[in-house]
């Protein structure tokens, strides 16, 4: 009937623009969608601008650069007004959404949905949401330390427990309204258990400082919820083809994780990986205009899902088998005995050669102590010394570098699983990694790991490299050496999509840029994009976000990042900065130092040291927007914090935002913020509040806005909890 209705209508329309009424002040919230953006086309006029393929918007009819006056029977001028007209609607009434195109009006009935449906290919595979009682969690169940237990007084001194317990209930229907393909529990209980977020993210860092590789492969299968079983690797032989009995292992795995895809399936995964890489590069919402990209995406991300990644895992375990010191050494002592040459060998190669032979996953070389350039299909090269060079091809199934001494160039993607796994090793010297995308420890369907044992290191690359990772885990480890780490975007630890990305370095002054690059999305002048340095990121509509974690161990540091940098959270993903020592320097812009958006949590903790913390433009030192935490930090040191708006300890739509600083005579500038709620535009306000809360628990502080003292407790409307000892 109400078609019918909006079809008798339709000629009334296309005469003369109709009459409307103003919106209602109060309207319920139901949580209603219908797949479209808009944007102002002048004071009281609506564009659209993006509509999802697939949606009921796109169903209805409505087009990009289609008018949007009103839906009957209110006129509506402003973005928040459509969106709460939507929300007020239950998934499975419809509204008739009144347009101009062309200089004709149009009346389009649109169906409306909810969150599930619209973004179904996160409940493709029907998977239920990860339990909360898992092993790793109940520690967190039974304890709390200083950010939860202070927080919780500061509450109850303010009677606003109950703030807080709606709040959380608002997060757990963000948790349920989505499907729940990849999400991964770390992040959900974090999400559902805000006030934990600093021992969340504390046994996380504690699980990684292990010196042991297949103990810390076996933490990253932990985080991505994976069961690996115990493995016992054989006493090692006396020849160098019996003790590589572990690299010849993981070929076959990487087969079977790659089971349930026939060969077409499988190539096509591997050609479409850097094709996805490259959309999201450019639009962070992908599929939002583009039907065949839509497509295209959701295929993609369904192969994906289909590689079984504990046989990654496995595989990846063979390979870090053979880099114990005790396994190092016998290949070292193995290598040093000339073997067989072969007379014919890939183009490219120079240096004195020990052994080189073809073998089914690739060429075998040992390379002797002096310069050797390796370049071609090489899956495994043993390289005893020298200054070397590698100039890497395209990723291969399974790949082993083990480099013994020199000052080396790697270029290409080293340390790259690309639908396999792939593992360097650089034992000493002062080096440098060049490389574009998907590279320096980073994995999309696998396993990759990067470990430089010392020197001062260089290390240079695009994107989606130096600790990155989609369905998989990436894995950058640097033990020793002031190092320099640069990238444009999603790198530095940088977890995605069913992905860990983990970037650890134990020693040195380092410097960490991921910006000046690429233009902010935001269109802010002198701006640039980020996505890096402990960021846990989800593909918005269509993956969770993973796990994305910078752990830094000591030396005076560097940080500066684009947008969404340094413990930031998007998207039903986990994102964490950990930095153990020493003064260090944080330069961010939006959404930096323990921030979070969507669903998401973020954090960043600075053990000690006299710290300086500078972002721009908002969403900047613990802050938390839409159903997100976003948490900072700083247990001592005398410590300088620079924001502009919605920064230092701010909430808004729903939000959660924490800054603790526990020690030392600190100063606080920001232009607003310092324990605020926000705005509560979205969904209706969900029927909770924001929470935005600044503790700072020692020393002699100042601040510049109003109200902030030393020795100073009060409570914002919004809500806003502010607290000085």
């Amino acid at each position: 009937m109400f078609r019918l209705c909006a079809y008798l209508l339709l000629p009334l329309f296309c005469q003369a623009q109709p009459t409307l009424q103003p919106l209602p002040s109060s309207l319920p919230c139901q949580y209603g969608v219908i797949g479209l953006r808009v944007e102002p086309a002048g004071p009281d006029t609506l564009r659209v601008s993006r509509l999802m393929p697939g949606s009921p918007a796109f169903a209805a009819g409505l087009r990009p650069g289609d008018l949007l006056l009103g839906a009957l029977p209110y006129r509506l001028h402003t973005r928040e007004e459509l969106a709460r007209l939507v929300q007020s609607r239950a998934p499975g009434d419809s509204i008739l959404l009144v347009l101009q195109r062309q200089g004709q009006f149009l009346a389009l009935s649109c169906r409306v949905t909810d969150r599930r449906q619209l973004f179904s290919s996160m409940a493709a595979q029907g998977r239920p949401l990860p339990p909360l009682d898992q092993p790793q969690n109940q520690g967190w169940d039974r304890n709390q330390d200083a950010l939860e237990s202070g927080t919780a007084q500061l509450l109850r001194r303010q009677q606003s427990t109950a703030d807080l317990t709606q709040l959380v209930a608002a997060l757990a229907l963000e948790d349920s309204s989505y499907g729940a393909d990849c999400r991964l529990s770390t992040q959900r209980y974090a999400l559902l258990h805000p006030l934990k977020a600093g021992q969340i993210v504390g046994d996380l860092a504690a699980g990684f400082l292990t010196t042991d590789l297949d103990s810390l492969l076996l933490e990253a299968a932990t985080a991505l919820d994976l069961e690996l079983p115990a493995q016992k690797f054989a006493a090692h032989p006396s020849s160098l083809p019996d003790q590589l009995q572990p690299f010849f292992r993981a070929g076959p795995l990487v087969l079977e994780a790659m089971a349930l895809l026939d060969s077409a399936q499988e190539q096509e995964l591997r050609v479409q990986i850097p094709v996805l890489l490259e959309s999201l590069s450019h639009n962070p919402d992908l599929g939002l205009s583009d039907s065949t990209q839509d497509a295209q995406l959701r295929r993609t991300l369904g192969l994906a899902k289909a590689v079984d990644l504990a046989k990654l895992f496995a595989a990846a375990r063979e390979l870090t088998s053979l880099c114990t010191p005790a396994r190092l050494n016998a290949l070292q002592v193995a290598a040093r005995r000339p073997g067989p040459v072969a007379t014919s060998l890939p183009p490219g190669l120079s240096g004195r050669l020990l052994y080189a032979q073809p073998s089914p996953l690739g060429w075998i070389l040992v390379g002797d102590r002096g310069p050797n350039h390796y370049e071609g299909p090489i899956a495994l090269v043993l390289d005893l010394g020298g200054d070397d060079t590698y100039t890497l091809t395209d990723p291969l199934p399974v790949r082993l570098y083990i480099d013994y001494q020199g000052d080396d160039q790697y270029r290409g993607p080293v340390g790259a699983g690309l639908a396999g796994v792939s593992l360097n090793v650089d034992l000493a010297g002062d080096d440098e990694y060049l490389a574009g995308r998907l590279a320096q420890g980073s994995a999309f369907c696998g396993v990759g790991l990067l470990i430089d044992r010392q020197g001062r290191d260089q290390y240079q690359a695009r994107e989606y490299a130096q600790g990155a990772a989609f369905f998989g885990a990436g894995i950058l480890l640097d033990e020793a050496g002031d190092d320099q780490y640069g990238a444009a975007q999603h790198s530095q630890g940088f977890g995605s999509t069913r992905g860990l990305g983990l970037l650890r370095d134990r020693r040195g002054a380092d410097q960490y840029l991921a910006d000046l690059q690429v233009p902010s999305s935001y269109g802010d002048t002198g701006l640039y994009e980020g996505w890096s340095q402990g960021m846990g990121c989800g593909i918005r509509g269509y993956g969770e976000g993973g796990i994305g974690l910078l752990l830094e161990l000591s030396g005076d540091d560097r940080y500066q990042g684009g947008n969404f940098s340094q413990g930031v959270g998007y998207f039903f993903g986990l994102g964490a900065l950990v930095d153990q020592g020493g003064s260090d320097r944080y330069l961010g812009s939006r959404y930096a130092q323990g921030a979070a958006a969507h669903q998401a949590v973020g954090i960043l903790v600075d053990r000690t040291g006299n710290d300086r913390y500078q972002s721009q433009v908002a969403a900047g030192q613990g802050s938390g927007w839409d159903a997100a935490v976003g948490v900072l930090i700083d247990q001592r040191g005398d410590d300088q914090y620079r924001a502009d708006d919605l920064s230092q300890g701010a909430g808004a739509m729903n939000g959660l935002g924490l800054l603790l600083d526990q020690r030392g005579n600190d100063s606080y500038q920001a232009h607003s913020g310092q324990g605020t709620g926000g705005s509560l535009e979205y969904w209706g306000g969900r029927n909770a509040p924001n929470l935005g809360v600044l503790m700072d628990w020692a020393g002699k502080d100042t601040y510049n806005l109003e109200g902030r003292h030393d020795r100073t407790e009060f409570c914002n409307p919004g809500l806003g909890l502010f607290e000085d000892r």
